[in-house]
């Protein structure tokens, strides 16, 4: 196996740029193809959603858009 010279975070950010790029308007794309561009697994791309949404959950709690019992 060929090991990479891009950390893992810097690969993800640019799969993550490519793929917004080349995503003709309108279409969305599913959670395999993300790990592709990503060159990472489903359960890593997965928990990233969760993490991201977790953090907006509670950056619009505290800023009281969003109740605490709506948070989970």
């Amino acid at each position: 196996m060929k090991r990479s010279h891009t950390p893992k975070g810097a690969s993800i950010e640019l799969g993550l740029a490519i793929s917004g790029a080349t995503l003709p308007e309108g279409q969305i794309r599913d959670i395999t193809e993300i790990s592709y561009f990503c060159d990472c697994s489903k359960q890593l791309v997965h928990t990233i959603e969760k993490r991201a949404i977790d953090k907006v959950r509670k950056t619009l709690a505290k800023q009281g858009i969003l109740s605490s019992a709506d948070i989970y």
